[in-house]
C-alpha cells in the first residue's frame, strides 16, 4: 500500500514468489475532502483534471471519490490538490505481494 501523505510503501515486500502471472500494477481508490469549508472550487477543480486523466469521479458534497485510479495517476493528485484538500489513497497490488517478515 502507498501512503500519500509520508510518501512511502506499507504492509508489503517487493519480493513476490507465489505469482506466476503478471499481476497488475498498484491502483485503488482515491478520496478527497475540502480541508476547510470553501473549497468547493479546488473539488471542482480536481474533478475536472480526473476527468483530464480519464477518470469518472464522484462528487458528494464536500468529497470526491475515484475508482481504478493508479499509481502515478494518485500521486499527480497528491501533487497538484495536496496543498488545498486532504487526499487519501488505498491503492493495492491484484494479487497482493507476498509479506515476509
Amino acid at each position: 500500500m502507498y501512503d500519500c501523505q509520508n510518501d512511502r510503501y506499507t504492509d508489503f515486500s517487493v519480493n513476490d514468489y507465489a505469482s506466476t502471472t503478471r499481476p497488475r500494477p498498484l491502483c485503488g481508490s482515491v478520496t478527497a475532502t475540502a480541508a476547510a469549508s470553501g473549497e468547493q472550487a479546488e473539488l471542482i477543480a480536481l474533478m475536472q483534471f480526473v476527468g483530464e486523466l480519464g477518470y469518472s469521479a464522484n462528487l458528494d458534497h464536500d468529497t470526491v471519490s475515484l475508482d481504478e485510479v493508479s499509481l502515478g495517476d494518485a500521486l499527480a493528485i497528491n501533487a497538484r490538490f495536496g496543498a488545498t484538500l486532504v487526499i487519501s489513497a488505498d491503492l493495492r497490488r491484484n494479487p497482493p505481494i507476498r509479506f515476509d517478515d
